[in-house]
């Protein structure tokens, strides 16, 4: 229970995490999930598990860290917000229908990227139920953001 517990809280913390690109700079949080009804017989008892090989701290903001690119076009244009993806970590632990569940409005550069990003995660280990594992829809935010203080070039 004591792991179930922290694992909830682990995937429910916003944590930020910053990366350097281009003199600008990607903002990664951390997934959001919903508190599910212990009574629920569709709860799922352990959520899934993003792969963390080197035993990083935040792995899901390290793999977002180090395969985001921030659009030029929309570097170029000042264009900076949060794009929430949607997917499905499948039962074999494989990524699956991600889309744009909410964008930024005049910069489809940043929600293309970040679906981008996300279907090209590595398998996760599945959510389970009952010992078996189980389909479960998440939404990631990922924030881009831009550094303050440096302006873009035009070309």
């Amino acid at each position: 229970m004591k792991k179930i517990t922290l694992l909830l809280l682990f995937l429910v913390a916003n944590v930020a995490m910053y990366a350097q690109q281009d003199s600008a700079k990607v903002l990664h949080a951390k997934t959001d999930t919903t508190d599910q009804d212990a009574n629920d017989p569709n709860a799922v008892e352990v959520m899934p598990e993003f792969p963390n090989p080197r035993g990083v701290a935040d792995p899901i903001n390290e793999y977002l860290s180090l395969n985001t690119n921030y659009p030029q076009f929309e570097k170029e244009q000042g264009k900076q917000g949060t794009v929430y993806v949607s997917f499905i970590i499948e039962k074999d632990g494989s990524v699956s229908n991600v889309e744009v569940a909410k964008g930024v409005p005049g910069a489809p550069g940043l929600g293309r990227e970040a679906v981008r990003v996300i279907k090209a995660m590595p398998k996760w280990t599945p959510a389970t139920r009952n010992g078996k594992p189980v389909r479960l829809q998440m939404t990631i935010p990922v924030k881009f953001v831009l550094d303050k203080g440096k302006k873009s070039k035009r070309r």
